[in-house]
């Protein structure tokens, strides 16, 4: 009988380098690399990382996922052999995650986060510090004229290296509006922007004709997305070197005979695949 590990593959917040680091991503602003909003809106990434505001949630804080991660550790290393090298690189692991529990359980009640419990949440005051020191911030931010202004502009964030008036110059004949917002209006209104994921799904999908085969859905993919986003990737192999085989993939995916091919499209172009082992 196989026990299948449960520790993720990716973690909410979490990134296990190949040192077997664990490191700690605090958002800033909804979104990845790029955040959209620039009013109270901003901060609401960062109250759902605290469990602060109206709109958190326990299980989605920082400390939820610590908690889950610390629970998924602790079930595979009582599968493991104890003295084996990936047991050990869970346990430590598992002593990383414990020492983050502790500091974060400290630094929620700490009065700086008082303001992301407010009704209009603003950033705590170290960081906003942080962000608008040009000298080590790596945070920039544009401040533009929407058509549908927001009277809650946040102007406490980091200096914006770009900025336009937020709101209309007042003359005698009326409102005027901006120029550049009406170029902008007039540039990416008609633009239509495409899901360059699903087109490609769609075409590896069309491609197979109903018939799978991870060879040869790997064989697709990549010259689809080579040909779609101009980008070459190697989906043969992890980021580690491991092959990745219909074996591995299914493994490490928890796939089956009644996963779709959609899902190892998926599985190849969102997840990160790494190393991974069960016990028998």
């Amino acid at each position: 009988m196989k026990l299948p590990l449960k520790e993720p593959l990716s973690a909410r917040y979490l990134y296990v380098s190949p040192e077997n680091i664990v490191h700690v991503f605090m958002p800033i602003v909804s979104g990845t690399s790029i955040g959209l909003d620039n009013t109270c809106k901003a901060v609401f990434a960062l109250q759902e990382f605290f469990n602060k505001g109206s709109n958190s949630n326990k299980k989605s804080s920082l400390k939820g996922e610590l908690l889950a991660y610390k629970e998924a550790l602790e079930s595979d290393i009582s599968l493991l052999e104890a003295h084996s090298e990936l047991a050990q690189q869970k346990q430590e692991r598992l002593n990383q995650i414990d020492a983050y529990i502790k500091v974060f359980t400290a630094l929620e009640k700490h009065q700086e986060l008082a303001c992301l419990d407010t009704s209009f949440p603003s950033y705590p005051r170290p960081l906003e510090g942080m962000m608008q020191d040009r000298n080590t911030s790596n945070l920039y931010s544009m401040v533009l004229r929407p058509s549908e202004q927001d009277g809650y502009l946040r102007s406490e964030g980091a200096n914006p290296i770009f900025h336009v008036a937020h709101r209309s110059v007042s003359r005698q004949i009326g409102e005027v509006e901006s120029l550049l917002q009406k170029s902008l209006i007039a540039t990416y209104t008609s633009l239509t922007f495409n899901d360059l994921k699903a087109e490609v799904t769609n075409q590896v999908l069309k491609a197979l004709n109903g018939a799978f085969k991870l060879e040869h859905l790997r064989d697709i993919l990549q010259d689809t997305v080579q040909k779609v986003m101009n980008v070459s990737i190697d989906f043969t192999k992890t980021s580690q070197g491991v092959p990745i085989t219909q074996d591995y993939i299914d493994k490490a995916m928890l796939f089956d005979e009644k996963t779709k091919p959609e899902e190892y499209i998926d599985a190849l172009t969102s997840y990160p695949l790494i190393d991974h082992k069960e016990n028998e």
